[in-house]
């Protein structure tokens, strides 16, 4: 029983790494002012449809001359489901510091903060964000 918790909690603290760092990649892309193609740090902590879509975003603001100001915090993590191969967790995005800024210097939104359910996926060392939804049953 004890290897199968810390196995457990290897697989989570491995998957919440991976949403830390492609969160900051992802923070970093968009002061940036976005990016054509997804990058080596995006595509080594995301995948599948989760990544097209933040990649996607990102082509977005690079092809409009858009930018951020500000940073996700992400915080508040809980554990939901976990198989070897596939697990979820819940997690806070306060996003209320950011900014995104339009191409002649004017502000377009405001950020705001989430309640998120993410599923990782991928053998233990290799994990990867798969996908995000917005939960309301998960309290920040």
């Amino acid at each position: 029983m004890a290897a199968a918790q810390a196995e457990e909690a290897k697989a989570y603290e491995e998957a919440i790494f991976a949403y830390q760092q492609f969160t900051k990649e992802r923070n970093r892309l968009l002061h940036a002012g976005g990016t054509a193609t997804a990058t080596a740090e995006l595509e080594r902590f995301g995948t599948g449809l989760y990544l097209e879509a933040m990649v996607g975003d990102l082509r977005t603001v690079y092809g409009k001359g858009w930018s951020t100001t500000g940073d996700v915090v992400v915080r508040d993590f809980g554990r939901h489901h976990f198989e070897p191969n596939r697990l979820e967790f819940f997690l806070c995005e306060d996003a209320t510091a950011v900014r995104l800024i339009g191409s002649e210097g004017e502000q377009l939104t405001l950020g705001r903060k989430g309640r998120l359910r993410v599923t990782a996926t991928g053998e233990a060392g290799e994990r990867r964000i798969a996908d995000t939804t917005v939960v309301e049953d998960w309290e920040c």
